[in-house]
């Protein structure tokens, strides 16, 4: 549960964050930007965590795509 503090920041970081997506996704391109963010979501998998804590190879989404 956010205090209403909590909820004006986080409203107030929403708006900035949209606005990113927007830019980055104007500067890349649509399918560029789905591409970043499917490699970011393949970091911040636990699958991946696991496998650099490990120094194994992890597996990944966006192993097989062209970047």
């Amino acid at each position: 549960m956010l205090t209403p503090l909590g909820k004006a920041r986080y409203q107030q970081a929403y708006v900035v964050w949209v606005e990113a997506n927007r830019r980055v996704e104007a500067t890349l391109g649509a399918a560029a930007a789905e591409k970043l963010r499917s490699l970011a979501d393949d970091v911040a998998s636990p699958d991946f965590l696991d496998a650099y804590v490990s120094g194994a190879k992890p597996p990944s989404s966006t192993e097989s795509s062209e970047c």
